[in-house]
């Protein structure tokens, strides 16, 4: 089966808060955006637009039909190198985790947005309801006399040469270009503008020095580098690194929604690969596994 790869880069039209963690009243947001969640947006954005009568059955067999003909990368931000882009050339990627950008990141990236609800009988903030939420900012901060400059988030996608043959899923291109991600969204938050999507470089081979089979998805690193993407735990995984449980909700096709059972164990994005690792791209949206070969 041979696969179709595109580089996707979005613009940050307003705040992105992709969920991490709660710690106290601080709402954390991760520092990129994973592939599930881009997964889910366009599921949403298919269904709502080229689905005639959409339902739960609706977004649970189109979210079904993507991952069986779609591979999903994650989205990293990333600023221009000039006014216009062409290419990943034009683009300088942030990865929290590498030194360059240790104690820069979260300066430029992120921000923090504080709400309460209100008591009007006592004209004042409710008792216990104020909590901060964080968020990668659209515009990153000014700093040492340079002006801000807009945000934009690159990825990976790769698609099934045969997927123009589905009657929804063939429309994903101009659903790509709709979508919003995230969470705070019925206040605004996660609007994206798609400004490129291409058949080009694949960012995991640049930035990431590893290798794509463009026919199994098999995916090499060839030098020492950093996972990117959340790496499913095995007995075949011999890297060590901090760990995460991916849990969440799910909603089933009666509506009901459901924590996810036996979510599965990961490494985070960041741990260190030594060269000669293998992985293969999960139908699990974004997830990336151990792979057999070799």
């Amino acid at each position: 089966m041979s696969w179709e790869h595109y580089l996707l880069v979005f613009r940050l039209k307003s705040p992105l808060h992709i969920g991490l963690r709660k710690v106290g009243n601080l709402m954390q947001t991760r520092p990129y955006v994973p592939g599930r969640v881009l997964w889910g947006a366009l599921t949403a954005r298919l269904v709502r637009d080229y689905h005639p009568g959409a339902d739960n059955e609706a977004y649970r067999q189109i979210g079904e039909d993507l991952k069986q003909n779609f591979r999903f990368g994650y989205l990293w931000p990333a600023l221009s190198r000039g006014s216009t882009i062409r290419s990943l050339k034009d683009l300088r990627i942030y990865f929290p985790w590498k030194e360059e950008n240790k104690g820069m990141f979260d300066f430029l990236f992120l921000d923090c947005y504080a709400s309460t609800a209100l008591d009007h009988g006592y004209r004042g903030a409710e008792e216990g309801t104020l909590h901060h939420v964080e968020f990668i900012r659209p515009y990153i901060r000014s700093s040492f006399g340079e002006e801000s400059r807009p945000v934009y988030l690159a990825g990976d996608i790769f698609v099934k040469k045969e997927v123009g043959d589905h009657s929804t899923l063939r429309y994903w291109p101009k659903a790509l270009a709709k979508i919003q991600l995230g969470g705070e969204r019925a206040y605004g938050w996660g609007r994206v503008e798609l400004v490129y999507c291409a058949k080009d470089q694949k960012l995991l081979e640049i930035e990431g020095k590893f290798l794509i089979n463009q026919d199994t998805l098999e995916i090499t690193a060839n030098k020492e580098t950093y996972l990117f993407a959340h790496l499913e735990i095995s007995e075949s995984v011999e890297l060590r690194g901090p760990v995460e449980v991916l849990t969440g909700y799910h909603t089933q096709a009666s509506g009901e929604i459901r924590l996810i059972q036996n979510p599965p164990i990961t490494l985070v994005p960041g741990t260190k690969v030594s060269s000669g690792s293998k992985f293969i791209l999960s139908e699990n949206p974004g997830l990336w596994k151990s792979s057999s070969v070799g």
